[in-house]
């Protein structure tokens, strides 16, 4: 939509063809250089400034520092969580990959646990051979409680890693990171 609306600002308001917007990234280059000069021309985008991001779109300032804590405290989280598994060595634990925002660990016959974020709900969603899906919000105090279930991330992974293998974790230092 963001695109469309570029090219439509561009070829109406500016004149400019097409073929300046055969790259996504052109619309991007292009906002940020009017937009400083001439801030009339984008007053239906209040939300929206020019990045380098994907889409070319990011979310206003105050938003955009509450999106880096989310990533920040999500990634320190499921970083947390692999290196502690990875440092126990547990024997159930067949493999353990943490890639891209996403830790999954397979216990083999004992089923696999998936962490991963979910940045537009600012949630860790968790999959558990154990209880299932559950949700884990980081604006909670203390952060990553799930509302389900009253509990934290560390503390359901714990006892849930106990359950289905029989070896007991302690994640409570993941809790500050």
């Amino acid at each position: 939509m963001a695109m469309a609306f570029c090219r439509n600002i561009l070829t109406k308001r500016h004149g400019f063809g097409s073929r300046l917007l055969s790259q996504p990234h052109n619309c991007v280059r292009f906002i940020s250089t009017v937009s400083l000069t001439t801030p009339r021309h984008f007053s239906l985008l209040p939300k929206y400034t020019a990045t380098n991001s994907i889409r070319g779109f990011s979310a206003s300032a105050s938003q955009e520092g509450g999106d880096f804590l989310y990533h920040k405290h999500a990634d320190a989280a499921l970083q947390c969580i692999h290196d502690k598994l990875e440092g126990v060595e547990l024997d159930c634990v067949e493999e353990l990959e943490l890639r891209e925002g996403v830790l999954t660990i397979d216990l083999g016959s004992h089923g696999t646990f998936v962490l991963n974020k979910h940045f537009i709900s600012k949630q860790i969603w968790y999959s558990s051979p154990v209880s299932g899906a559950q949700y884990f919000n980081s604006s909670s105090e203390p952060r990553w409680m799930s509302d389900t279930l009253g509990k934290d991330l560390f503390t359901v992974l714990s006892a849930e890693m106990k359950q289905a293998c029989g070896e007991a974790v302690d994640f409570s230092k993941c809790r500050g990171a």
